[in-house]
């Protein structure tokens, strides 16, 4: 067995019996109640379901922008509730690389100063930063546009943007919200097709939050999240 296959046998993702509840005046909402999930590492997985399922929701407590109410989660083996807020900050900068519906790149920045931006948080040498960047940008097409701003791209061409800086790391995973919703059709399967090869070709993980059947189709799996009781 070579060494990318004995990866993807491995949990990238687990989490246990993880609910989330908000407060919204006197009534709390729960959109996430006691949910189970593995993710193998090399998985193209989607969570599915309607809007206010909480599907978003789980991506981000997935990614440790937002924490569980109760339960655990763990991404590469490390529980994230147990960690510092300086500690889990760190391990997004290093560990998963996030894909938006609208991009969020910084429009001043060119697209090579956008991808090179997770490595400056890491304080990676500016030698290093750049090539490392050059390297995703070629990657997804776009070694020609090292130099344009978002405002001077297509809507695609910001996305492989986004995805050259969510790659950019070689994360062991990538957590993708809704990644087609601004794209038209064409583009969107252009989008699709271009993270389906990084998946198989690096190994990489996947997992979105999506309604988009294409997506779906696409999918290794897909985890249904329930529905708001």
């Amino acid at each position: 067995m070579n060494e990318e296959s004995q990866k993807r046998g491995q949990l990238v993702v687990l989490a246990s019996a993880v609910t989330k509840s908000y407060q919204m005046g006197s009534e709390f909402i729960t959109p996430l109640k006691a949910v189970d999930l593995q993710v193998q590492r090399g998985e193209f997985l989607a969570l599915s379901g309607s809007s206010g399922s909480g599907k978003t929701t789980f991506l981000n407590l997935i990614g440790g922008i937002d924490i569980p109410s109760s339960g655990e989660i763990k991404v590469d083996g490390v529980p994230l509730q147990r960690l510092k807020s300086d500690q889990l900050a760190r391990f997004r900068a290093e560990k998963i690389g996030f894909i938006f519906q609208t991009f969020n790149l910084i429009p001043t920045l060119s697209a090579l100063e956008n991808v090179e931006y997770p490595l400056v948080l890491l304080r990676m040498k500016p030698s290093e930063r750049r090539a490392l960047a050059m390297e995703a940008l070629a990657r997804v097409g776009l070694e020609k546009f090292v130099k344009h701003r978002p405002p001077q791209m297509s809507g695609g061409q910001r996305q492989r943007v986004a995805i050259a800086r969510a790659m950019v790391k070689n994360p062991p995973l990538v957590l993708a919200d809704e990644p087609t919703a601004n794209l038209d059709a064409r583009t969107a399967c252009e989008i699709l097709d271009l993270m389906a090869k990084l998946n198989r070709e690096l190994g990489t993980t996947f997992v979105f939050s999506t309604h988009d059947a294409r997506i779906l189709e696409r999918a290794s799996r897909i985890f249904k999240v329930g529905e708001v009781a």
